[in-house]
């Protein structure tokens, strides 16, 4: 027994020491003197350019991962595994990690659809919402989206996130008077136009309004509720109509105070004129179709104007319409853009200064909108069809027409 016991240790003893010279001087003896070398360093390297540098020493290059970057030119190698410099043997295979240009998303149009329905259709495309505004839109249904941006068909990166407005539906009611802000004229022949007007001029005028001290008008940003009472005041001959840009939201980015106090308007005694060059009624536009000193400029979305998205009886446009929505008369915050920029807009799209300008949406609210942009910007002759599409497309003993098609 003892001598198994004693040639059992000599065996152990004799393999300890066999693999502590194998691993402490036989290896690294073979590794130094033997045909090892350095891993050539490629990152940075266009991709050709690195499979050639490590094939000339003797290795394979193999495309590994895709890492999608802007830091890097599409092609090059971020990344190699085994790591640079390292030793190892001719014909080990190097694992590259290639920098492609980021994916890039185009941006759908949300507009006109539910918040929901917005958000699953930016998830499925790696998009998300940045900033989420409501606003009380007495033309949009509420939770419905009204405005975007960046616009649809623009690109941005996967992960990028959008600022979204949505409506509230129809603003509360202001001194009890229900929902006027809300009510759209679709009837302008003479005895509706006079009395529509002349609940508006009255509503104005009880609230202090008058024809002396200069009115300043704000919404939530520079919106088409403030322009729309833009136009209806100098629609009235009122000679000193301001509104604050950016509206309340600019104001309280700048610092300026706010009060949640309620100050109770003292009623006005104010002659109400009119100045019938402001307005437009479907006569009036129906006698300028193909008049070639007049634009009929069309401020709806591109589903209205296209007639994908139809709010009336007919969907399409006014034959002959320029179409700018709008919202390109505003940037990012709301405001309205530089004069020049307002001025290239318009022009390129052939709505120029000495022309007639004709404008209308859905019922006079995006309308007068780009009303008051093109007076921004000095156009002298702007008239606002206030019926706008809603009178127009249930008319249909009026013409439109479908982009690509009329009738």
């Amino acid at each position: 027994m003892r001598v198994i016991i004693r040639y059992f240790t000599v065996i152990v003893t004799i393999g300890a020491l066999g693999l502590l010279l194998l691993d402490k001087i036989i290896l690294p003896f073979y590794v130094r003197q033997g045909s090892d070398r350095y891993l050539p360093d490629v990152i940075g390297m266009s991709y050709d350019k690195a499979k050639s540098s490590l094939e000339l020493e003797g290795f394979f290059a193999k495309r590994g991962d895709v890492k999608y970057t802007s830091a890097y030119s599409a092609g090059t190698v971020i990344d190699q595994y085994p790591d640079p410099m390292k030793r190892v043997k001719p014909g080990r295979t190097v694992h590259l990690t290639i920098a492609e240009k980021e994916r890039m998303v185009e941006v759908p149009d949300l507009l006109g659809k539910s918040i929901r329905s917005g958000r699953l259709v930016l998830s499925e495309i790696g998009l998300t919402i940045d900033s989420l505004i409501a606003e009380f839109d007495a033309e949009v249904p509420v939770d419905v989206i009204r405005w975007q941006y960046p616009r649809s068909g623009d690109y941005l990166r996967r992960g990028s996130g959008l600022t979204i407005i949505i409506s509230k539906g129809n603003p509360p009611n202001f001194f009890q008077v229900p929902n006027l802000f809300g009510l759209s004229l679709v009837n302008t022949d003479s005895a509706p136009l006079d009395a529509f007007l002349w609940i508006v001029a009255h509503l104005l005028s009880t609230r202090g309004v008058d024809g002396h001290r200069t009115v300043v008008i704000y919404d939530e940003q520079s919106g088409i509720r403030a322009a729309r009472a833009f136009w209806f005041l100098e629609l009235f001959g009122h000679q000193d109509v301001r509104v604050l840009d950016g509206g309340v939201s600019a104001w309280e980015r700048d610092g300026f105070f706010t009060t949640t106090e309620v100050t109770v308007p003292t009623k006005a005694i104010w002659d109400v004129g009119f100045v019938d060059a402001r307005l437009a009624t479907w006569r009036d536009v129906q006698e300028r179709l193909e008049q070639s000193e007049v634009v009929i400029l069309d401020t709806r979305s591109d589903g209205e104007y296209c007639g994908t998205t139809v709010r009336a009886k007919r969907g399409g446009a006014i034959p002959g319409a320029v179409h700018i929505e709008w919202t390109n008369n505003l940037n990012s915050d709301g405001e309205f853009k530089s004069a020049s920029e307002l001025v290239a807009l318009y022009e390129t799209a052939g709505v120029t200064v000495e022309k007639e300008v004709v404008s209308y949406c859905q019922g006079g609210y995006r309308a007068a909108h780009s009303y008051l942009a093109l007076r921004l910007i000095g156009y002298p002759r702007i008239r606002n069809y206030i019926g706008s599409w809603k009178e127009w497309g249930d008319r249909e003993d009026l013409p439109i027409e479908i982009p690509g098609k009329t009738s």
